[in-house]
């Protein structure tokens, strides 16, 4: 199944990537599709690739919120903090705007790894956002 998976995303990536060279529209679905199907961290640079291409066009706004979770998603499954943390500040080039729900996942695995530094970063992230969040993730900022 997984070796399925990794040859859909493989091709899925190289017909996107044909679509941008080709200065076709690319749409969110199909971006969000394509970074819900990778896991590997040998994919990462695909996914900002992928994630950067698409947020200069002018469909960036129909992004979806799934594609920001599965963005979170991705970095937390392969335990690479400091580079979400990275994409997460750098917001004009990467377009990756978390919610509630990834702010929640976020603190929770930084304060489950003791990646205290990163989980501050997550926190000065919602206060510089004036982001206040729900019950649970003020719980987990004051873990921070």
């Amino acid at each position: 199944m997984l070796l399925i998976l990794t040859i859909f995303s493989e091709r899925y990536f190289f017909e996107l990537n044909q679509k941008y060279q080709k200065k076709e529209p690319i749409s969110s679905i199909d971006v969000d599709i394509y970074i819900n199907s990778i896991y590997k961290p040998e994919n990462r640079e695909e996914l900002e690739h992928m994630v950067r291409r698409f947020r200069s066009t002018k469909l960036a706004t129909t992004t979806l919120e799934s594609t920001h979770h599965a963005v979170c998603r991705f970095y937390l499954l392969n335990k690479n903090y400091d580079r979400l943390i990275e994409i997460l500040n750098n917001r004009y080039e990467y377009g990756v705007f978390p919610d509630v729900y990834c702010y929640n996942i976020l603190l929770d695995n930084c304060l489950e790894n003791s990646e205290i530094d990163n989980a501050f970063e997550v926190v000065k992230l919602m206060m510089l956002q004036e982001f206040s969040g729900n019950e649970i993730t003020k719980a987990l900022s004051f873990l921070t």
